[in-house]
């Protein structure tokens, strides 16, 4: 998608540079990778679910291709070469600046999502304008849910199992 909106703004979107992740694990004389570590095994079922190429480095083969890690033992890892870096904000941006041009669009500003009704056809979600005067009903076949800390509001059943952690964003350029 982030291709597809490369090619229609002409705006440079994703840094392919591939991904690297590594995780110790217990001494072994085996280097084949039959067994991954955990957060590898999650990692590499994930990406053969949805037809992401990665490949796995051993020990020797980590060693050999990062020679930088020379000095590690028991580290394994997982490459995902396709991997990268999105410019989110003026991915998102664009995608705004498309949606405003598309007449079957409608961008609703300053609402807040008060409920979210889950049917098993459709998905209702209660918005309110900011000034509280204008409550709209919106209804779609599917949601993503991306409201941070909020989400255990929007979403009760779910609260017991979320965790509000702070992260932290830096940018070098």
């Amino acid at each position: 998608i982030f291709r597809e909106l490369e090619r229609d703004s002409g705006t440079n979107l994703l840094e392919e540079c591939g991904n690297l992740l590594m995780q110790t694990i217990r001494s072994t004389n085996d280097d084949t990778g039959q067994e991954l570590p955990p957060l590898l095994q999650a990692s590499y079922n994930s990406a053969q679910r949805h037809g992401v190429p990665v490949e796995y480095l051993g020990e020797r083969d980590l060693r050999d291709r990062f020679p930088q890690f020379q000095e590690h033992d028991n580290l394994v890892g997982l490459l995902e070469p396709s991997a990268g870096i999105v410019r989110c904000e003026l991915a998102m941006q664009i995608a705004m600046d498309q949606a405003r041009e598309s007449e079957s669009i409608e961008i609703l500003e300053e609402t807040k999502v008060v409920s979210i009704q889950e049917w098993p056809d459709r998905v209702q979600l209660h918005v309110v304008s900011n000034n509280g005067d204008d409550r709209i009903l919106v209804e779609t076949r599917r949601l993503l849910v991306s409201a941070g800390a909020w989400t255990g509001q929007l979403l009760p059943d779910w609260k017991p199992l979320l965790q509000v952690h702070r992260q932290l964003q830096g940018w070098i350029t």
